[in-house]
């Protein structure tokens, strides 16, 4: 029996803390995910599929997960709330 090891495996524990993540590509590429501005983590929360300001921003793109789960984590603590499908404070 073959035993694969996948590379490039991140802890799921440093997947929850965003000081520890770094944006992976585009304008704020190697940037720590709590320095990036509140609409960019709208657009990367809802995995840049929405509309805003007038433009589609639908590009082919595949958010992870946990890139999405500590983009929403950053916008709460910075005090929005989702409702429905926009974020208020």
């Amino acid at each position: 029996m073959r035993t694969y090891h996948l590379n490039n495996t991140v802890e799921p524990e440093i997947h929850l803390n965003p000081k520890l993540i770094r944006m992976p590509w585009g304008k704020h590429r190697n940037e720590p995910v709590y320095t990036l501005p509140d609409d960019y983590l709208m657009l990367l929360e809802d995995g840049f599929n929405t509309v805003r300001r007038g433009k589609v921003c639908s590009q082919n793109y595949k958010v992870p997960a946990y890139l999405m789960d500590c983009a929403r984590q950053v916008l709460q603590n910075r005090g929005y709330k989702k409702k429905g499908e926009r974020w208020e404070r």
